[in-house]
């Protein structure tokens, strides 16, 4: 598999089934030539089964270094994202807080007020002018 730019890396559970892959394949046929045929076959097969796996442990290094790299760039993302999440719903609550005050100086001003009850709860809610 040839990693593109613009592909997303390849992600710990997914390298590691491939790894896992590559290793099956590559060691049991040579396990299978030293039963049937002569060791000197048997070790260069073996050989051969080391050097593709350390090739695929190289670019899996790879991989994750590459993948790593790209990581304080998506935290300085989240960060911005978050800090501004955060002054948006600091605004909403100012927002909120001084529509109350403006409804209770408004109460206040023609004697009049809320008065709420939840069913449920049995809860009872009123304002100070009522």
């Amino acid at each position: 598999m040839i990693a593109t730019a613009s592909a997303a890396p390849p992600t710990r559970p997914r390298l590691r089934r491939i790894q896992l892959r590559c290793c099956v394949r590559l060691f049991i046929s040579p396990l299978l030539i030293l039963l049937t045929e002569s060791s000197v076959l048997a070790v260069l097969a073996l050989s051969i089964a080391l050097i593709a796996v350390l090739g695929a442990w190289r670019r899996d290094r790879r991989l994750l270094s590459e993948s790593r790299k790209g990581l304080p760039d998506r935290e300085a993302d989240r960060t911005a994202a978050l800090e501004e999440a955060n002054q948006d719903l600091e605004a909403s609550q100012a927002d909120l807080q001084r529509r109350w005050q403006y409804l209770a100086e408004a109460q206040r001003l023609s004697h009049s007020g809320t008065f709420g009850w939840n069913v449920r709860s049995g809860e009872l809610v009123w304002s100070d002018e009522t």
